[in-house]
């Protein structure tokens, strides 16, 4: 009878054993199993956010048709730019510090100004009315003109144009893209300065007194536009001219078709 009695209790251990041990088995598995939710859960969590646009700060000498090349390979998508940083109140001034916004995708095509900007383009670069003297040889429309100023220098291309037989509006596509149609000292410190930005050296071959106060000065946009002039034609006229300005060909034709160019 003991015997019977030690063999129950020695199975009933053994039983109890067994079942804790399933139970440990069960738990065991049942955190696997949340593990394996969990790192299901992480896998499927979206990976593919948008790229923050990208910022250039404006350095002295920037216009948005040369960030336009640098980023985008064309000064053409200068356009882009202005879109997308429609706060820019004239797009041929821009400040040095400014951060400008740009596009992780380089544009497919040249994009049209949005309809706000458009208009504000017209106005910007509508002719405006200019008074001509007789007793001075100064250019019609340069009177009070001020240092820095982007007014139209319409007349001043149609003159220095009829001189040198140069197209008015290829010297309006250079001054464009060489410095947004501004008036002034422009220079980065020993490289080109002015209005067209002519290194000094060259300025010295070709440059032109204009506006006829007796000074050909680098910083005069008249004066600049003249030396321009004088410096296509003394390079065998427009292409090769512009080509050994700084092959801006495609940027400075572009440029000059919106107003009415035709070559």
């Amino acid at each position: 009878m003991g015997i019977i009695v030690t063999g129950a209790i020695f199975l009933l251990s053994i039983f109890g054993l067994f079942s804790q041990n399933n139970n440990s088995e069960q738990e065991i598995l049942t955190r696997i199993s949340e593990t394996k939710v969990a790192q299901t859960k992480i896998e499927i969590t979206p990976t593919d956010v948008p790229k923050n646009p990208d910022i250039h700060i404006v350095a002295p000498g920037d216009t948005l048709q040369k960030i336009s090349k640098q980023y985008y390979g064309s000064a053409n998508h200068w356009t882009t730019l202005w879109n997308d940083n429609s706060w820019i109140e004239d797009f041929r001034v821009i400040q040095s510090g400014w951060e400008i916004t740009i596009r992780s995708v380089v544009p497919e095509e040249t994009e049209q100004l949005n309809e706000e900007l458009a208009i504000r383009y017209e106005q910007l670069t509508a002719p405006t009315p200019t008074l001509v003297t007789t007793n001075t040889p100064q250019v019609a429309g340069t009177e009070g003109r001020a240092l820095g100023s982007t007014g139209s220098f319409d007349e001043v291309y149609k003159q220095a144009g009829s001189r040198f037989g140069i197209p008015w509006e290829i010297l309006y596509g250079l001054h464009l893209i060489e410095t947004g149609l501004r008036d002034g000292p422009i220079s980065n410190g020993s490289g080109p300065q002015g209005p067209l930005q002519f290194l000094p050296g060259t300025w010295a071959l070709y440059g032109v007194d204009g506006n006829g106060d007796g000074t050909a000065d680098i910083n005069n946009a008249v004066d600049a536009i003249f030396g321009a002039a004088n410096y296509l034609a003394s390079h065998g006229g427009v292409e090769q001219g512009l080509r050994t300005y700084g092959n801006v060909i495609d940027s400075v034709y572009s440029a000059a078709r919106s107003r009415g160019w035709g070559g």
